[in-house]
């Protein structure tokens, strides 16, 4: 028998791979049945000759996450990551997924994203927002606090929006430890963010998550617990709030929302430290797009508002139009119509009330950004009319670097197109969001064209020529494991 893991013979004994019998093990079936990856690295160290390198190149996991695992001090809870460990790994069929089959004729296109990682939400650790300045500067991203956490609640998320709503502020951050800080390495966080930030809406989130968490790791977080009055101190703290609410997008463009969560509250506890009302609710605003994204969609709407209430008494227009649009969005999820037609009411008026000067360098909010957030609400209302007008106003006005945000943008396109029973343009659009998609490590551009493919494989029209040419273009896409070869709604 060949093991397919490395190509050996397994009745040689030339693989030492997953022993023949481990599956069949009482405890390994029972870690098996609970999808308990930290209990089967653990019997895999006990009844096979895996090292923990081996074990993390069988399943793709990285070797700080098998180590954590064996250790126990870590869980994996994302099933996409733990279904394609365990398939490599040769483990006993699961349950299959509750999702269409593809047509025999279609092979194995839609097998690859059969459950979108999105859909496992991620959870809240119970220290979310830290209470202290001294815990600011220590409980950080670059730790391993993303690795336990407790079960998510929506009274969590209500709490971390409340602190913020309530808490004073902070009688101080100056700090008299450490190395001298000054205006000017403020000014190089600032700087080398804009160009990281570029990098990210270029060519996605899988391309700039590990620039931009290492740059914290190992240009901030120094800085942060070093010497330094009380402007630079407010100074430095909203820039690292602006640093890591960027590498809280770029996790969240990876799929990795365990991650974006923890860095957007801290983005959120840090601008509450500069004294930055305004980018707070900005943070709450990025919370709410992503717990609509994980279907959270009660949170969502909790989210929006608690960001306009807090920041109405110093919102500026272009401000109060992105809240306003983000929470048509939710409410739009809700199926709630008349409060997501007023919340639009309310955002496009301030946005026509906006002056090219009254918002701050991190809110690049426009008519493009309120089409497209439109397009999206009436998708979701199910009136394909109105998205697709918005839509293609939102496409026309996207940014020529803004790769990521024109497809995700034009697969709201084709699933209106697609909703008003024209599958024909809908693929049409699919194998466009294929090309744009080169280039770009974003597995949200991914999962968007893996769900258009299921949906316009459902739809049942594989005979029409512009269906063949998108599945397959498609094809190779969605089996790349990473997204490099495919590539903000």
């Amino acid at each position: 028998m060949v093991c397919r893991n490395c190509g050996r013979n397994r009745k040689l004994k030339q693989c030492r791979c997953v022993p023949q019998d481990f599956w069949r093990l009482p405890e390994t079936r029972e870690a098996l049945t609970r999808l308990d990856m930290a209990a089967i690295v653990a019997l895999l160290r006990r009844h096979s000759d895996l090292t923990l390198k081996a074990i993390a190149r069988l399943t793709g996991l990285s070797d700080g996450m098998v180590s954590m695992l064996e250790s126990g001090r870590s869980q994996l809870r994302d099933l996409v990551k733990i279904r394609a460990a365990l398939q490599a790994l040769e483990a006993p069929p699961l349950a299959p997924q509750p999702l269409p089959a593809p047509r025999p004729e279609e092979g194995p296109l839609l097998q690859t994203e059969r459950t979108p990682r999105s859909a496992t939400a991620p959870e809240i650790s119970p220290d979310d927002w830290p209470a202290g300045l001294d815990t600011v500067r220590t409980w950080a991203p670059w730790n391993d606090i993303f690795s336990t956490s407790t079960t998510t609640e929506e009274r969590q998320f209500a709490e971390i929006a409340f602190r913020w709503l309530v808490t004073p502020p902070d009688t101080t951050v100056a700090h008299s430890a450490g190395a001298h800080v000054g205006d000017s390495d403020v000014q190089r966080l600032r700087a080398v963010g804009r160009q990281l930030k570029t990098l990210d809406n270029t060519y996605g989130g899988g391309t700039a998550f590990p620039l931009l968490a290492t740059f914290l790791c190992h240009e901030v977080a120094p800085l942060l617990n070093g010497s330094y009055d009380e402007a630079v101190g407010r100074s430095l703290m909203r820039t690292t709030a602006e640093l890591a609410l960027d590498t809280g997008w770029a996790a969240y463009d990876q799929g990795e929302h365990l991650q974006a969560r923890g860095y957007m509250v801290y983005a959120l506890r840090l601008s509450h430290a500069g004294d930055d009302r305004l980018f707070g609710g900005r943070v709450l605003a990025a919370l709410s797009h992503q717990a609509l994204h994980l279907g959270q969609v009660p949170v969502a709407i909790d989210m929006a508002r608690a960001a306009r209430t807090g920041t109405q008494a110093i919102s500026t227009a272009k401000m109060t139009a992105m809240l306003a649009a983000m929470e048509a969005c939710a409410h739009a999820a809700h199926a709630d119509r008349p409060s997501c037609l007023h919340a639009l009411s309310t955002a496009e008026t301030a946005l026509a009330a906006a002056k090219s000067d009254d918002a701050p360098s991190w809110l690049d909010f426009d008519e493009g950004g309120l089409w497209g957030h439109a397009a999206r609400a009436f998708r979701d209302l199910g009136e394909p009319t109105t998205a697709q007008r918005y839509a293609e106003n939102a496409v026309r006005s996207c940014h020529i670097d803004h790769g990521r945000t024109r497809a995700q943008r034009t697969a709201i396109l084709a699933n209106a197109h697609l909703q008003h029973g024209d599958v024909e343009q809908a693929a049409a659009l699919g194998t466009r969001i294929v090309n744009q998609a080169h280039g770009l490590r974003s597995h949200h551009v991914r999962q968007d064209i893996a769900t258009l493919a299921r949906d316009i494989q459902v739809a049942g029209a594989a005979t029409i020529v512009e269906v063949d040419t998108f599945l397959r273009q498609a094809k190779p896409v969605l089996v790349s494991s990473d997204g490099v070869s495919a590539s903000s709604g």
